[in-house]
């Protein structure tokens, strides 16, 4: 990431936190600002897949690490046992996601819709990196990112999550 693009990150949310002094609180399931929900969800993926290798799932590494990640977390939400505040985002059955919270505005919604949907649909590594490349402050600038690359089959998965998710 550029000084800049880091600069500019670090402005915004230092700018959301000033704006928001006598109520700086935030979470899983609260909406926000798509800025923050979206730099948020980050954070909840990296705690949450953390912990899940920790915790969870020791004995696995790699792919099969990834894969087992977002279906427990759509599928038995397993990591929820271990974790003083863990707040499901959605679940699955039959193939189909219920996501718990919506909106482009909720981090929980966010990190449900990249990093378990989207995920679910273009591999974990894959999602991941598209989000650190791209470089976005808001799932729309991460939308129009992964428009922008030509790949299909990643922006049908992304539509569908952002359907799904109704973001």
């Amino acid at each position: 990431m550029s000084s800049n693009t880091r600069a500019n990150f670090e402005a915004q949310y230092i700018g959301f936190l000033a704006t928001h002094a006598t109520n700086a609180y935030h979470d899983v399931n609260r909406p926000t600002t798509p800025f923050v929900a979206f730099i948020e969800a980050v954070g909840i993926f990296s705690e949450r897949f953390f912990f899940f290798k920790k915790l969870v799932r020791p004995d696995l590494e790699g792919v099969a690490l990834r894969q087992a990640f977002f279906r427990d977390e759509l599928d038995h939400q397993t990591l929820g046992n271990h974790l003083n505040v863990y707040v499901p985002v959605g679940t699955r059955s039959h193939g189909r996601i219920t996501p718990a919270l919506t909106g482009n505005d909720t981090e929980g919604a966010i990190y449900g819709a990249i990093y378990l949907d989207f995920a679910s649909q273009v591999g974990l590594r894959e999602a991941v990196g598209l989000v650190l490349d791209s470089q976005a402050t808001s799932f729309d600038e991460f939308h129009t990112y992964v428009s922008g690359r030509g790949n299909n089959a990643w922006l049908t998965a992304l539509n569908h999550a952002k359907t799904t998710w109704r973001i």
